[in-house]
């Protein structure tokens, strides 16, 4: 077996066992990850730092201010416990990138150059992209919420109560754009030691990382506003504000969740689209 596979084994199966006993993840969210992170990692290892800066960052973020969103999150999971279902919905599509990805390199990790090949530059431009997106809109979510600023709904810019779906604030939007940032660093300095790059190739690479900062802040709009319209606005939202018991709770939770689902993958599918046309030198 190739050792990077055994690394990659062993390191995943530390991880998700580690996320299980703190409980970020339930059983079936550490299987999820457990495959994915393996993918990742057998595949590239600058994948993995990718998957593990968003895995990390998240669920770190999940933890700030438990008591407060507590207050006005109904379905609050005391340390946002995550199932197999939204591990996917996390990395499936990047998942995909990844397989397709071996299919075409073998695992070898190459310098983004658009000249050489297009393909490949988009797939992984595709990988970079997903990753800042569902960073983006997770910082943003679990510390925008934080925020002492009166949010606003996405689609009116009406002031709406805290912990509305739609809802932005400043400090939500400038944590989506430093997530992004992060994603672009988690691929592209590993890069330094993994890849051997001509010079005006070296510094396009370095260009990853505004590009990653964006695509943060859009996944992030993109994402809320999806949410926003999925809500019609927080009077005939899917989610209304319960007034004796101060909460947010669900109403047709089914229906409205499975509307989100597929609008989230229409989103994330865009996403990877855009930034993927867009990363290419």
């Amino acid at each position: 077996m190739d050792n990077q596979v055994i690394i990659a084994v062993l390191i995943s199966f530390f991880i998700a066992f580690r996320a299980y006993r703190k409980n970020s993840l339930d059983v079936s969210g550490a299987f999820a990850g457990f495959f994915v992170m393996v993918v990742h990692l057998s595949v590239n290892y600058r994948f993995g730092a990718m998957l593990l800066a968003f895995f990390f960052s998240s669920s770190k973020l999940t933890k700030m201010g438990e008591d407060r969103k507590r207050s006005f999150d109904a379905d609050f999971k005391e340390g946002g416990q995550r199932n197999w279902i939204q591990v996917l919905s996390n990395s499936g599509i990047a998942t995909v990138l990844v397989v397709a990805f071996w299919n075409l390199t073998g695992s070898q990790d190459t310098c983004l150059n658009s000249k050489e090949s297009y393909l490949i530059t988009s797939l992984v431009g595709g990988l970079i992209g997903h990753y800042s997106c569902c960073n983006g809109d997770t910082w943003s979510s679990e510390l925008g919420v934080l925020s002492d600023a009166q949010p606003r709904l996405i689609t009116t810019f009406k002031p709406v109560r805290r912990g509305t779906n739609g809802g932005i604030t400043k400090a939500g939007l400038l944590a989506a754009a430093a997530a992004g940032s992060v994603i672009g660093l988690a691929f592209v300095l590993p890069g330094l030691f993994s890849t051997s790059c001509t010079n005006d190739v070296f510094l396009k690479q370095l260009l990853v990382i505004p590009l990653s900062t964006l695509a943060g802040l859009a996944g992030s709009c993109i994402e809320t506003r999806t949410n926003g319209e999925a809500d019609l606005g927080s009077e005939n939202s899917g989610q209304q504000w319960c007034e004796p018991c101060i909460n947010i709770v669900d109403f047709n939770v089914d229906l409205l969740h499975l509307l989100i689902h597929l609008l989230k993958l229409a989103y994330e599918v865009k996403s990877c689209e855009l930034t993927a046309q867009f990363l290419p030198f």
